[in-house]
């Protein structure tokens, strides 16, 4: 069973608001560089977040093991996105959706993590948007789902396998950029190297809303 996420980081300390500060900097500006038109309703967003914010504790979870491996598989648009997120890993809050009772299985909790910088939760407090990272380890599949939050990702590292809605399968690799409309069933599979992806959402009521599974 994975970590709980209220685990303190052996390596943490007192500087996780700079490094929320210089991942969110360095996430807004990289957002702000792609030419996507998907990209253009986060970009608004990203530039009036808020104002709130909140001190969280450094946390850690098993899936963090396979996160310096990420260097290696970025790519020259994501590379200084991706070391500066492996540097400052420490310092942030890593958290998981789901726990051993929910569909996607107790495997995926030993595969899977993720840390927020802008949400309903902080550290920066929006209830507009959220900006965060997410990890899956080598081999681990996240089965379909879907939510209200209409979903940008950004492939940071890793080339995996990516559904969504009725188009079926397809690899995607570091700098790709695509959507998730709302309630459109979406999975993941990695394969021998670990996938780190970026994501935003908006649109939704709740954007804590619990994921719904397929069946």
């Amino acid at each position: 069973m994975a970590a709980p996420p209220n685990v303190p980081h052996p390596r943490g300390n007192g500087s996780n608001a700079k490094a929320v500060d210089r991942l969110f900097g360095a996430a807004k500006t990289f957002i702000g560089n792609r030419r996507e038109l998907e990209a253009e309703p986060f970009k608004r967003l990203l530039d009036g977040w808020g104002t709130e914010r909140v001190e969280l504790p450094p946390t850690t979870l098993p899936v963090l093991e396979s996160l310096d491996g990420t260097l290696a598989n970025s790519c020259a648009a994501t590379v200084d996105l991706v070391e500066l997120l492996v540097r400052d890993s420490a310092h942030l809050n890593w958290r998981q959706t789901y726990d051993d009772s929910d569909p996607a299985g107790a495997k995926l909790l030993e595969r899977y993590g993720w840390t927020e910088l802008v949400g309903n939760k902080g550290p920066l407090i929006s209830r507009r948007l959220r900006l965060g990272f997410v990890i899956w380890g080598p081999n681990t599949f996240y089965p379909p789902h879907a939510h209200l939050a209409e979903e940008l990702y950004v492939v940071l590292s890793g080339t995996g396998e990516w559904a969504r809605g009725d188009e079926g399968e397809r690899m995607r690799c570091p700098g790709d950029v695509f959507l998730h409309s709302p309630q459109m069933f979406h999975s993941t599979r990695s394969f021998a190297e670990p996938v780190l992806a970026m994501y935003l959402w908006r649109g939704a009521e709740d954007l804590l809303e619990k994921p719904h599974f397929r069946g």
